[in-house]
């Protein structure tokens, strides 16, 4: 029992292994991702809502799907807000 336990615990650490080391508002996330895109999804936002900032750079809204994350990628989300005053 005790060798499945720390087998079980090695692939969970090798599973993570193979994620993204991303900071994503200012929060060290890993993901396993290759594109802006696939964030977007993976945290359930409609790109459609959000302007994304990747290392300072603005991220065209047709360039999400194409543009590749890198590990240690910082990530910035800036939501539309309906309404004003």
């Amino acid at each position: 029992g005790v060798c499945y336990v720390f087998l079980f615990r090695d692939s969970q650490y090798l599973r993570l292994e193979h994620g993204m080391q991303l900071t994503i508002n200012g929060k060290p996330e890993t993901l396993e991702v290759s594109t802006v895109l696939d964030v977007l999804k993976t945290k359930d936002i409609d790109p459609q809502l959000v302007a994304v900032e990747l290392n300072t750079q603005m991220v065209d809204q047709e360039q999400l799907g194409t543009t590749s994350i890198k590990d240690g990628d910082k990530l910035e989300f800036l939501f539309f807000m309906g309404g004003g005053a």
